[in-house]
């Protein structure tokens, strides 16, 4: 339940926000003008927070079963571990698209959102704790390399092909 109130802390802020408004400013508008404002305030976080609930639905990987079966096809794999609410994570997604790109042929990108179950078994068994976070592990799920931030897309490179050269010789 606690990742309910963290997730949408905003809503939060912005309900408490209108109460406190309404308080102040409920003398100043008069009563029938009063009502409809605070009803449409509410209607309008309550409509923002169900299509927010909406999409935090993830399709793809939704289990830390199907997550292990998917490490299981490359010999190596990048397990980004991200949030959607985090600025930091969005930064991060252009540099994971470009190094996916770039080692198409050598590494599995693997995204999971840590608010899913698959995102919270990985988050807790590789102990991360702030996203965005990224693994690299070998076909039996073993952490070969960890770096937490948002990364520089060409240090992230060099890293990933250095951890997969050494692990090869």
């Amino acid at each position: 339940m606690w990742y309910l109130f963290n997730g949408f802390s905003f809503l939060w802020v912005l309900a408490l926000t209108i109460l406190f408004f309404g308080v102040i400013f409920y003398k100043y508008i008069p009563r029938p003008q009063f009502v409809i404002l605070c009803t449409v305030l509410t209607l309008s976080v309550f409509i923002l927070s169900q299509f927010l609930y909406a999409s935090r639905q993830t399709a793809g990987i939704n289990s830390y079963e199907n997550a292990v079966d998917e490490i299981q096809t490359k010999d190596f794999n990048l397990v980004f571990l991200y949030s959607n609410y985090w600025i930091g994570c969005k930064t991060a997604k252009p540099i994971v698209d470009q190094l996916e790109k770039e080692l198409e042929n050598q590494v599995n990108v693997i995204r999971l959102d840590v608010m899913t179950e698959a995102g919270r078994d990985f988050r807790e068994e590789f102990s991360i704790r702030v996203t965005p976070g990224f693994v690299l592990v070998n076909d039996e799920n073993k952490e070969l390399w960890q770096f937490i931030g948002i990364p520089n897309s060409k240090t992230l490179l060099e890293r990933v092909k250095k951890t997969i050269k050494d692990t090869d010789a």
